[in-house]
């Protein structure tokens, strides 16, 4: 698995510390069996001193290590002088194809880091600007979804990936995502690479499968907000109706499409939408799809409210009286559809 390196020092932090971190966590890749991918030969940033710790271990004859760069002569100077110090049979030095413009060269950086990006599998963050490349090489693949590991103890744009993406990151790993905090966890961190490639290909699958359509009372739309935000923010596909329309009406063709494209139904059941004929049109679509292509119905009761439809009464619902009854059921659910757990 190859892992690609983004970050650098801040202004913030013990320069020492960053290095010795940095240090640890190639270390620890090369241990593991992870192939490296760096950009920067510039001792200001992670990639530089990672690759220090990576080249002290024993490298396998599988394991790789991959240097992007643009092609100006200084800087093919400065990776050749890098390269004297790497003993490594797969080593492989990229020249990128980059503008040679005067003042192009933050560009042409970037075009390096966007291809290395591609490349990889994982991505190791650590440090890093706010307001530079890093954050937004960061935002990137966190949309790709790719399995992106921030270190946050230094700040920087690996912190603000981490604040983004520790949801996803305690789904996948529980309490274990915590040691990501902690700088003298690195070793262990890293060491959970492993077992998350293999998850994240799994979840990366099953969120490509599973498209969501949330159906509620236009009275009472805090669960199934709340809904929404967990599912987003485990990058899930997610429809609902936002739109008013009056009792008595069709069901609007844009929600019937998107009702149709989803594969698993959300009902908020509550005496709002007991009252309410569009959310019955929206959830007897959902039941002819249960029994047509075996559409999933998850049946959310908020209120204690008797469940109305004839159809829909042999189906399992679920009490919700709390906001952490809600959150627990939902990523329970979550957790079954990875394993194939009906």
């Amino acid at each position: 698995m190859k892992s690609f390196i983004i970050g650098g020092s801040t202004e913030s932090m013990s320069v020492t510390k960053f290095r010795s971190v940095c240090q640890e966590i190639g270390k620890n890749l090369a241990l593991i069996g992870n192939s490296l991918v760096i950009c920067s030969p510039f001792d200001d940033s992670a990639d530089y001193w990672v690759l220090k710790g990576f080249i002290g271990q024993v490298i396998s004859e599988t394991q790789t290590i991959d240097i992007l760069h643009i092609g100006s002569n200084d800087i093919i100077n400065k990776v050749d002088d890098l390269k004297k110090n790497i003993n490594i049979k797969n080593l492989n030095i990229i020249p990128c194809i980059t503008s040679s413009l005067k003042g192009n060269e933050k560009y042409s950086w970037l075009l390096c880091q966007l291809q290395a990006l591609e490349t990889c599998h994982s991505v190791i963050a650590i440090g890093g600007k706010n307001d530079g490349a890093a954050n937004m090489l960061l935002i990137l693949a966190e949309s790709k979804r790719k399995l992106v590991f921030p270190f946050p103890f230094f700040g920087g744009a690996a912190a603000l990936s981490f604040d983004r993406i520790r949801y996803q990151l305690e789904d996948r790993m529980g309490n274990k995502h915590l040691k990501l905090l902690d700088e003298n966890k690195v070793g262990e961190s890293i060491e959970l690479l492993i077992d998350q490639s293999l998850q994240s290909n799994k979840l990366e699958k099953q969120v490509d499968k599973n498209i969501f359509f949330i159906s509620y009372p236009k009275a009472r739309p805090q669960e199934a907000d709340h809904i929404e935000n967990i599912l987003r923010r485990r990058n899930y596909l997610v429809y609902r109706d936002e739109s008013e329309f009056g009792a008595g009406k069709n069901i609007l063709n844009e929600i019937e499409k998107n009702i149709r494209s989803a594969n698993i139904f959300i009902a908020t059941w509550c005496k709002e939408y007991a009252c309410s004929p569009w959310c019955f049109d929206e959830l007897e679509l959902a039941l002819d799809l249960c029994e047509s292509r075996g559409m999933k119905i998850w049946i959310f009761n908020v209120d204690g409210t008797r469940l109305v439809p004839k159809r829909a009464r042999n189906l399992l619902t679920y009490p919700i009286r709390t906001r952490e009854e809600l959150d627990g059921t939902l990523l329970l659910l979550l957790g079954n559809q990875v394993t194939g757990i009906d």
